[in-house]
């Protein structure tokens, strides 16, 4: 029997519990961390570059000096959405899902633009053509791994 006249207990509990913690899957940690720090060591790169502190071969330097605010805002969308993805499987949210689907999307259609409107393939070696190859490859790889944990039920 509850007694209506003890004052209510509020819960100061903020993010998740220990036990929580320990449930999280060791690779949740390993993507959280990797998306989550690139995502917010992209805008370092880009200033980096954009203050002349990386030295840049002339291809470069052209293909930078070509990029536009349209170009800048892609780029900050897609770490913003990586940023969220990454947020929203450390915290095995059910919209992490939804976050990593659009991740693959947006960074997709970047990457086309790129090679189409900005001459990407004759400025990026082959060495850097298949590292962006293969990092868009283990891009979807997690994304499948995401639909793999929602049809699990880890993520709520």
């Amino acid at each position: 029997m509850n007694n209506i006249y003890k004052a209510p207990q509020a819960d100061l509990h903020i993010g998740p519990s220990a036990e929580e913690l320990r449930k999280r899957p060791l690779l949740v940690w390993i993507i959280s961390i990797f998306y989550g720090f690139s995502a917010i060591i992209t805008p370092f790169s880009f200033y980096a570059i954009k203050s002349g502190m990386l030295p840049l071969t002339i291809a470069h330097e052209q293909y930078f000096a070509s990029l536009g605010a349209i170009d800048w805002l892609m780029n900050a969308l897609n770490a913003l959405v990586i940023l969220s993805a990454a947020v929203s499987l450390f915290l095995l949210k059910r919209v992490t899902t939804k976050f990593w689907g659009i991740s693959v999307a947006t960074v997709m259609l970047n990457h086309i633009y790129h090679i189409f409107a900005k001459n990407w393939l004759g400025t990026v070696p082959i060495s850097g053509q298949i590292a962006a190859s293969f990092g868009f490859a283990v891009l979807l790889a997690v994304f499948f791994y995401v639909k793999r944990l929602a049809a699990r039920g880890v993520l709520k």
